[in-house]
């Protein structure tokens, strides 16, 4: 049901309110509405795209170069699902070695998660010619959220969906600063409401998730959220294109197979196993051959002299076959994605400037550190030793990964996964929520989405958001 005021729904109180409309704030909404529990879905743009809605979203990003805080999310209802890619992959066994849960409570989901995702085919990971390295693949999901349940919660006798209502601030009672008592919300962007609250579930996305905790913890007049690392160990997927690869046309030449076999979205991904990820005590990652879609000649001509330099025999054979236009050889670029360690001073706080409604803006620092880029090299030059001798080919490693010079590049690295920032764990020390999402020192308050991953793998997050709004769900319903 869509609700243009709350006198709709007199004096009735939910069970559940869910600030944010993406991924994760609509499969836990549908998920207990299917319980019959009575929902409250606040959402803080409208149905469709807007420009002034979106410049709520601006941001000032400091250190490496990132995108406008505006452009990479959308506040609308399906949030950021109405603009990603589609990739979907679970996160690897190792990248939970560092939570306080294990990859089995999050693997029952699996199923249910794909459903929602319209996902048939199952994720593969099997062994690589390459010792040490596994072929991986993604599956590619077309769901947008707001497209696909637009109609059931429309319809929906338990979900009422008010839109145009971005939460202002949590209010905890005076008398117990661990119970959240009410929420002040911007009523259909016009006036202020202070609404009450039974159970409150936060999914807002992995920036702004953090900024209505800390401009709440700084209006509370008690302990409210005080001594917990809200905002900290913010991380992303630092990717992009790192390096180019040439292979001879050869039938029996793995790299040639591999780009050319049809499997999942035609990309087929080298992930380092767990021993060498343990033994080297590198990051995760993905890394990908990819064939140019533009002339060969052009693209490779800046690359010719030092191909020679380095390997004369092959670059002779790519020089004669350029020469009588024979297409002998394979170029392509080599493309990562990785994970990168959370970082206590890679983090959000709150800006001097506000919005219209008053509210701070955010500051996000953000640095690649050198974790990533010393993990690049050891696996690069590791598949580069390995070409050379199978006789596959040769890659050449960018200048970048070795003097660490990202933030010198024109290009971006990274991507729109925003994670970290109210991550999970033991204690108010070290993290913001427990194994269930419950923020440390409150009864009746969850963060939900990948603002609450203690790592990020290197795998998309979305898949995972899915994951834990059905594993909150359950826990909800106890």
């Amino acid at each position: 049901m869509i609700l243009k005021n709350l006198d709709q729904i007199g004096s009735k109180e939910f069970e559940f309110t869910i600030i944010g409309s993406g991924p994760a704030g609509i499969t836990l909404a549908t998920t207990l509405a299917k319980k019959n529990k009575r929902i409250l879905l606040i959402e803080a743009g409208g149905f469709n795209f807007s420009d002034k809605s979106q410049s709520f979203y601006n941001g000032k990003v400091i250190g490496d170069k990132y995108y406008p805080l505006k452009k990479c999310r959308l506040r609308y209802f399906g949030g950021s699902s109405g603009h990603w890619a589609g990739n979907c992959r679970p996160l690897d066994e190792i990248d939970f070695d560092k939570w306080i849960i294990n990859k089995n409570s999050i693997d029952i989901y699996e199923n249910r998660a794909k459903e929602i995702l319209n996902l048939k085919e199952d994720f593969f990971n099997v062994k690589s010619e390459f010792e040490e390295f596994q072929e991986i693949g993604l599956l590619k999901s077309e769901v947008q959220f707001g497209e696909k349940y637009n109609e059931e919660i429309k319809n929906s006798k338990n979900i009422f969906l008010l839109l145009n209502s971005p939460l202002l601030e949590i209010i905890s009672r005076k008398d117990n600063y661990k119970k959240v008592e009410k929420i002040k919300i911007k009523l259909n962007n016009e006036k202020e409401y202070l609404l009450k609250i039974n159970k409150l579930i936060l999914a807002t996305g992995g920036i702004e998730n953090s900024r209505i905790l800390l401009w709440s913890r700084h209006l509370s007049r008690n302990d409210f959220l005080k001594n917990i690392p809200i905002g900290n160990y913010w991380n992303e997927h630092p990717a992009g294109e790192i390096g180019q690869f040439v292979s001879e046309e050869k039938e029996n030449n793995y790299i040639i197979r591999r780009l050319t076999k049809n499997k999942q979205n035609n990309w087929i991904y080298f992930a380092p196993n767990r021993n060498f990820i343990k033994r080297e005590k590198i990051n995760n990652m993905r890394i990908l051959f990819d064939k140019y879609d533009v002339d060969i000649k052009k693209t490779i001509k800046h690359r010719i002299k030092d191909l020679i330099c380095i390997a004369p025999n092959l670059g002779k054979k790519v020089v004669e076959s350029i020469v009588k236009d024979q297409p002998l050889h394979c170029f392509g670029v080599v493309k990562f994605t990785a994970e990168q360690k959370p970082t206590f001073d890679n983090k959000i706080i709150l800006s001097d400037k506000k919005d219209i409604y008053g509210m701070p803006k955010v500051k996000l620092y953000w640095n690649i550190q050198s974790d990533v880029f010393r993990s690049l090299r050891i696996v690069l030059e590791n598949i580069g030793e390995q070409l050379i001798k199978k006789k596959y080919g040769r890659i050449g490693i960018d200048r970048y990964v070795f003097d660490e010079s990202f933030k010198f590049s024109k290009d971006i690295f990274a991507q729109y996964h925003h994670i970290g920032g109210t991550i999970m764990g033991d204690n108010q020390s070290n993290s913001v929520v427990d194994k269930n999402l419950r923020v440390h020192n409150t009864e009746n308050l969850y963060i939900l989405g990948s603002s609450t991953f203690t790592t990020g793998g290197h795998s998309n997050p979305t898949f995972s958001i899915v994951q834990f709004s059905l594993r909150l769900a359950d826990h909800l319903l106890l």
